[in-house]
């Protein structure tokens, strides 16, 4: 996996995620902000073959997590070989010498393990957050893998397909040709980042297999990684474990950094001086993209990656587009002036890149666009930032820092890698915060001023149609210099009978999976409920490892709740309820908790809508106060309105462009035909939306009684309870009407194919489903286990047969929606080579009648039910994945004791079981759609029935 609109709830949507939180001491209000209480115990030290390893313990939660990192990523990319680094990291779970192609995956899945891989432009990190007493499977694998990795032609030659197929998803993606480019365009000529990671076709084609063997001879030895192990771990018995898996593994030649090789040129090319600023222009760009119905505008400075200009330029982007009081929400967003607006810098080891973007309204032209970003940067090079942003720039970051290092045992490993990769060192995460304490507003002004102005900007521009013109390459800006290569007098050393004493028999082991330390039990979380009298019921889960304060105000009523012709009500309530009370102005809101490191946002879920307020725990009251201001005070203002609208049109306008949406419409257009869970939002529902409408809406569901109050952070219950009443208690109940009384609903003609015709698509979007079940229904439970055989991850049959078999697609995978009030839908979904679009249909097909008609196996029996619970038993340990559960049972009706049952309802499921509710959840006249190029896909469907081309809004087309 390489890495490069509405809002989600924070807490049900953490219910697709598995972090794990690590207990800290109470600690006094005075110290809760200083990252320092918050490092966790660690050792730090390197093998006799040069492998580093840091180990940081954590015992509140039986897991763990094991980062390893290779120092090779995109730069590394031989010359005419792009995507080779990340080719390779496909390449590293085709087996080793003891772990045939398919096992890794096959022996951590079932144990609950997350497991995942990444290619950065300097690094190749492999994940795995698991039970703490896997650990040694996970270092087996680990350094089986680095050991004796098996490459054959077959494997080599299904994996590129498949690393095409993960370009193919990039290009085929509304702007995704433009964020290739965003990333390498700046640094044009200079050999290690003048490419994307991910890579090109031809290059990735051209690939041979002795290209393979040479890579992972050259990079994947000891002495070119780090292993960082975070969780509840035992310092003595992991060393002893790292020495026995990894310490035998001969280290390889040293290899000399490219970076070292090639140093940062002192300037990037300046192309021209601006006549009117006297500023530097670097390159510019203009790139056309059929796939896009917006144009675009980016703007790009190459930066450094340390030093006191680096936290200045972070703290810059921070102020001009973090949160909702920052420069571009409130000056240009909320003002109507744009669809989207954002500043980052995004941090490289050789150098960063200070990345400037935008996106008009439909309504709007891009030299309007360009003219108000140009205007807020000319703003901050003459007059600077205010102490008051400043200050709140740092308390994020401040706040911010301490969340990515201890929110879960994965960020704790990959904070310390990230750290020890850019500064040496574990420890730099504390001088980091020291770093951006120091900067000031003259450091802001100046680095505006330098990086703004004085170095070339380059500027990409997209559009959908037009002449491309693309910079001509500059040559080669440096020539690579020799490095001397120190001695190093590096060995392999196994471990010693001493130290494999110390650990328990079996869990040692070269050539069959080892056995588990001990297992330890895993409780369920402490929470607490209670109502207020006015009928407002509140769910508390303490969450002490961390100091912060998550809220969540969930009111019933979405979309859902209104009428066909006002879709799109919830949105624009959500987008517009925080834009402004009685009692303060939207900047004045976000002002107030953005400068205590807070925020404050809402949004739509399919039956809820949902306020959402997090702030530290010193400033607890804050955030109760924001939340109940906003939700029970909104001012809905003309204005607010008048610029939301145009946006919301606009979205919808983007969303259009994208296959997977355009895809997920139509399957719901045919599933719900006559129900509010198939009500379609559109320019003409959104132009129907009147302030009146919002006022109504509000007035009619928010009401206590309506209400669920969600609070999870390092507060009492006692202080929870209180300021729930503090804040709520006046809250005057009332009826509201049973929108969850729905129509009956059966789904449309099934009988045909529907296919929407993209044109210009790189690959074939596809969804097969039906109807399936709803929250209450416990026949979820088995049906549970069925999915997770047939298509949840890379163990389901699906995956195994389209991805590792036949390199079709980069992933397929199936799900089902067990989480709402009525009918679900079940659904299996890929993207795929366009010209196979035929035959992966015909596989998807005979896998969905398989497992109607076949027992699953024993054997994926129990690695399903393993996955399940090992994923539920990793999620108790996190109060966030908790808290999204307990509300949602609320929200559907179901006793929250019924979380605490699942993990034996999931250990009772047969085989039985599993083939009863796939026969009657699976059905065998399936919904199918398709999106893509229709004169390669469409002869193709024809085989499997009558296809019928449709348009973006479900229309028939000739």
């Amino acid at each position: 996996m390489v890495n490069i609109k509405k809002y989600i709830s924070w807490f049900l949507s953490t219910l697709l995620l598995t972090p794990l939180l690590i207990q800290l001491p109470s600690l006094p209000a005075s110290d809760r902000l200083d990252i320092t209480n918050y490092m966790p115990e660690l050792v730090d030290y390197t093998l006799s073959n040069g492998l580093r390893a840091i180990l940081a313990k954590d015992d509140s939660a039986p897991v763990v997590a094991v980062n390893l990192r290779y120092y090779v990523g995109g730069a590394n990319d031989p010359q005419k070989r792009s995507g080779f680094a990340h080719l390779f990291e496909h390449m590293m779970f085709n087996g080793s010498d003891n772990v045939k192609k398919g096992e890794f995956d096959a022996y951590l899945e079932p144990v609950g393990a997350e497991s995942n891989a990444f290619t950065y432009i300097d690094n190749t990190d492999y994940v795995q957050v698991l039970p703490a007493n896997q650990l040694p499977l996970a270092l087996w694998l680990e350094s089986d893998r680095m050991a004796s990795l098996k490459i054959t032609q077959e494997t080599f030659d299904t994996e590129r397909q498949v690393v095409i197929q993960e370009l193919n998803e990039t290009l085929n993606a509304p702007y995704g040709r433009t964020q290739i480019y965003l990333a390498t365009t700046p640094f044009r000529g200079y050999l290690p980042y003048e490419h994307e990671p991910g890579g090109s076709i031809e290059d990735i084609s051209a690939a041979t297999l002795e290209d393979v063997k040479a890579f992972h001879d050259k990079y994947y030895i000891p002495n070119n990684a780090t292993l960082v192990i975070a969780g509840d771990i035992d310092f003595e018995q992991t060393k002893a474990l790292i020495q026995a898996y990894f310490g035998d593994i001969p280290p390889g030649k040293p290899v000399v950094p490219i970076l070292k090789q090639y140093p940062l040129p002192a300037q990037f090319p300046i192309k021209k001086t601006d006549g009117k600023t006297g500023c530097k222009v670097g390159y510019e760009d203009t790139i056309i993209d059929p796939l896009i119905e917006l144009p675009a505008v980016y703007y790009t400075v190459v930066a450094p990656s340390e030093g006191p200009d680096f936290y200045a330029l972070s703290l810059l982007s921070d102020i001009l587009s973090a949160g909702e009081s920052s420069r571009f929400q409130q000056q240009i967003i909320r003002q109507g002036l744009a669809s989207s607006a954002s500043a980052n810098l995004e941090a490289n080891i050789g150098a960063s890149l200070f990345v400037v973007s935008a996106i008009p309204n439909a309504n709007q032209s891009l030299e309007s666009v360009k003219s108000h970003l140009q205007a807020q940067l000319r703003e901050v090079m003459a007059k600077g930032v205010s102490e008051a942003e400043l200050a709140r720039a740092k308390k994020r970051i401040k706040i911010g820092s301490i969340s990515s290092l201890r929110a879960s045992v994965a960020n704790t490993a990959s904070t310390l890698q990230n750290a020890t990769h850019r500064f040496g060192s574990p420890q730099a995460v504390v001088k980091e915060i020291a770093n951006f304490d120091a900067v000031t507003v003259a450091d802001i002004q100046r680095v505006a001023q330098t990086y703004l102005c004085q170095k070339p900007m380059n500027t990409i521009i997209t559009l959908k149609t037009g002449k491309e013109q693309l910079a001509t390459y500059p040559g080669k800006l440096v020539e690579p210099i020799d490095v001397p290569i120190a001695s190093e007098q590096l060995k392999p050393s196994p471990a010693t009978p001493e130290q494999l004493a110390g650990l328990p028999a079996g869990v040692v082991s070269r050539t069959q999976p080892p056995k588990a330390f001990p297992a330890k039990e895993t409780k369920f979380p402490p929470y607490q409920t209670f109502s207020l009298n006015n009928g407002l019921k509140a769910i508390f889960v303490p969450h002490h490892e961390v100091p912060e304060l998550q809220l969540q105000l969930l009111v019933g009523g979405s979309d859902v709740a209104v009428t066909a012709n006002k879709q799109g009500i919830a949105s624009l309530l959500t987008e517009t309820i925080i834009q402004g009370t009685t009692n303060a102005s939207g900047a004045e809101i976000a002002q107030g908790i953005e400068s205590v490191g807070g925020s404050v946002s809402a949004g739509t879920g399919l039956e809820y809508l949902a306020i959402n307020t997090y702030a530290p725990s010193t400033d607890y009251q804050i955030a109760f106060d924001t939340l109940a201001d906003v939700a029970l005070n909104p001012t809905f203002g003309q204005p607010a309105i008048e610029v939301a609208q145009p946006q919301m049109l606009t979205a919808l306008i983007d969303s259009e462009t994208d296959p997977s949406w355009l895809a997920a419409r139509q399957f719901d257009r045919i599933a719900y035909p006559n129900h509010p869970y198939g009500f379609i939002t559109s320019t003409a529902t959104i132009n129907n939306i009147k302030r009146k409408d919002l006022v109504e809406f509000h007035n009619t569901f928010f009401k206590p009684n309506n209400a669920l109050l969600v609070i999870v952070g390092d507060i009492t219950v006692a202080e929870a309870k209180a300021e729930a009443e503090r804040v709520f208690g006046r809250w005057q109940p009332g009826e509201v009407p049973n929108f969850l009384a729905y129509p009956p609903n059966q789904m449309g003609d099934t009988s045909v194919i529907y296919l929407i015709d993209r044109p210009d698509s790189k690959q074939a979007t596809i969804r097969v489903g039906n109807l399936a079940l709803n929250a209450r229904n416990p026949d979820g439970y088995p049906f549970s286990v069925v999915n997770t055989v047939l298509g949840d991850g890379s163990l389901g049959r699906l995956y195994k047969n389209l991805r590792v078999d036949k390199g079709y697609t980069y992933g397929a995978y199936s799900g089902f929606n067990w989480g709402d009030n009525d009918i679900g839908t079940f659904v299996v979904a890929t993207d795929v080579n366009q010209e196979r679009a035929g035959d992966v249909l015909s596989e998807i097909l005979q896998e969905l009648k398989t497992i109607q008609t076949q027992p699953i196996l024993e054997s994926e029996l129990s690695s399903g039910k393993g996955k399940l619970l090992g994923r539920f038993d990793l999620g108790l340990e996190d109060p966030f994945v908790v808290a999204g559960a307990l509300a949602n049972y609320q929200l559907t009706g179901l006793p929250l004791q019924e979380y605490q049952t699942y993990r034996q309802k999931i250990e009772k499921v047969t085989q039985e079981e599993g083939l009863k509710v796939a026969a009657k959840y699976i059905s065998s006249t399936p919904i199918i759609v398709v999106v893509g190029n229709a004169s390669i896909v469409k002869p193709q469907l024809e085989k499997w029935g009558r296809v019928v081309k449709v348009d973006a809004q479900g229309q028939p087309v000739n």
